[in-house]
Order: structure tokens, then C-alpha cells, then sequence
């Protein structure tokens, strides 16, 4: 016996009055149409074939105009059995440290700092007194690109750079000075944050939040569109694309749809961390 029964026969000794069941197993709560007929639980109260309905029913601005509301005597809310998320590829692991902002942040500095040194060398080389040789200063620009490469992406990767390979002129040291600098920083950052990721374990797409179901796409639903009705009008993004996606479906679909991870359940939230399904 559920605590509603248990309210409805204190109430009937308070009143003196006997209780005479109307269960209705087909409809489960039922709806409400617009010529004061309907099914189910809520069909059954405003056809007047039972003076009394309790059964999870929730504070619903539609019933309102058919039906007379009492206090409410438990609070409860829904929530959602999920998937449980899949660890994520260990491969990935090196790449989770920054965010993908800071990702194309780095990049963006490697670009640029690898912009900055060819342009300076390459004017060094143009304007070399000792360089006399036309075929000699073609051969540096040729070489050019792969030394500035080198002296670029070593210092990002913590590797030492040979004398050849370092950049000449004030204004190309100033710039690498600059470069050892960023990669200091970034190399202390990654470090930290790879040992953090390494510790705590990392999932795919995890759950936990109606806004990251309603992104998720993952269809969801129970017995019946009661589930929905606090929320079938809301004007709300995220409710509003959590309503499009619920399914009602029959007891033994559901227990289908429980053998595998491409659907969420609705389940009852009850005091006292108690749940409710079905």
C-alpha cells in the first residue's frame, strides 16, 4: 500500500467513511478533453465515476480547470536514469589537458611566432654585406624554411636547439627570447594538467545536467506522457527539446530499451533520496 492509500484511509476514519477502490489498469493517469470526459486515473474524477484520485499526481496547471486540487503532501520531481558515459580513448588523454580554445591558442602562437622568425631571417640574409654570392644567398633561403622550422617547434616539444639552427640578428634573438618564455609556461602548464587528467579519470560525454541531456540527442521516455506534463508547455529551450524526444512506451519495450545504452529513463524522485520507476 502506497502512502497516498495510507492518507485515504486516515482521512476515511477521520470522516467516518468506507473506501471503495476504481482502478483503472489500461490508461495509468489518463488525460483530460475538452468536453469533461477523458481517461485513465484524472478520466475517472472528471466523470465523477470516483470522488478521490491519488496516485503520483503532480500540481498540473491543466487539471485546474477540471479538477479541484488538494494540498500537496510529498514533494517529489523526476530525474533521469542515463547511460552510464564510456572511459575516454587513452589515446586521447595528451589532448584533454587544454581546452579546444586553448588549443588553437597554441597553434596560433606557433604560427606566428614561425611567421615572425622566417621573415626576420630572411631580411638578414637580404641584407648581408659579406654575402656576395648570388647562389650563395639562394642557398640559405632555401635552407631557410627548414631552420626556422626547427627553431620554432623544438623549443615547444622541450628540445635543445644547435648553434645552427638559432636564429642571428637582435631582433630574431629578442623573438626566440620571447618563444622559450611561452614555451616555460606551457610546458608547466601541460605537465600539471596531464598529471591531473592521468589521476582522475576522463569520460566521453558524460550526463549530468539537463542542459547535457537536451544536447545529448538521447531519446527518453516511460509508461506514459505524465511524465511530461509539468513541462509540456514550457517555452524553455532545453525542456522544450527534452519534451520532442520523449517516447511512451509499453513496460516490456522499456525493459528492451534497459538491455541497451541509446536511452534514458524517467524515474520519480522521492524524499528521504528514494526513488520511484514506473
Amino acid at each position: 500500500m502506497g502512502s497516498e492509500m495510507k492518507i485515504l484511509e486516515t482521512f476515511s476514519q477521520y470522516v467516518n467513511a468506507s473506501i471503495s477502490p476504481v482502478i483503472n489498469q489500461a490508461d495509468y493517469w489518463g488525460e483530460i478533453w475538452n468536453n469533461w470526459s477523458g481517461s485513465g486515473l484524472m478520466g475517472n474524477l472528471v466523470e465523477d465515476k470516483a470522488d478521490i484520485g491519488a496516485a503520483a499526481l503532480y500540481t498540473w496547471e491543466f487539471a485546474y480547470e477540471y479538477l479541484d486540487l488538494s494540498k500537496p503532501t510529498v514533494r517529489t520531481g523526476i530525474t533521469c536514469l542515463v547511460p552510464a558515459p564510456k572511459l575516454s580513448a587513452g589515446w586521447l588523454t595528451p589532448f584533454r589537458v587544454y581546452s579546444l580554445e586553448a588549443w588553437m591558442a597554441l597553434i596560433g602562437t606557433l604560427a606566428l611566432s614561425f611567421l615572425a622568425l622566417y621573415a626576420l631571417n630572411k631580411l638578414q640574409i637580404s641584407v648581408k654585406p659579406q654575402l656576395k654570392s648570388k647562389h650563395h644567398i639562394n642557398q640559405l633561403k632555401g635552407k631557410l624554411l627548414s631552420k626556422t622550422l626547427m627553431s620554432v617547434s623544438k623549443p615547444f616539444v622541450m628540445q635543445s636547439i644547435t648553434n645552427k639552427e638559432m636564429a642571428q640578428g637582435n631582433l630574431a634573438k629578442y623573438l626566440m627570447g620571447l618563444v622559450f618564455l611561452s614555451t616555460l609556461v606551457l610546458s608547466t602548464t601541460f605537465d600539471s594538467g596531464l598529471a591531473t587528467i592521468m589521476t582522475v579519470p576522463r569520460y566521453d560525454n558524460p550526463i549530468n545536467t539537463i542542459e547535457e541531456l537536451a544536447e545529448s540527442g538521447l531519446p527518453w521516455g516511460g509508461t506514459q506522457d505524465a511524465w511530461i506534463l509539468s513541462i509540456n508547455n514550457s517555452l524553455e529551450p532545453n525542456l522544450m527539446k527534452l519534451v520532442a524526444r520523449f517516447v511512451a512506451h509499453s513496460e516490456a519495450n522499456l525493459r528492451k530499451y534497459s538491455l541497451g545504452d541509446q536511452f534514458a529513463f524517467g524515474v520519480e524522485r522521492l524524499p528521504n533520496d528514494n526513488y520511484a520507476i514506473g
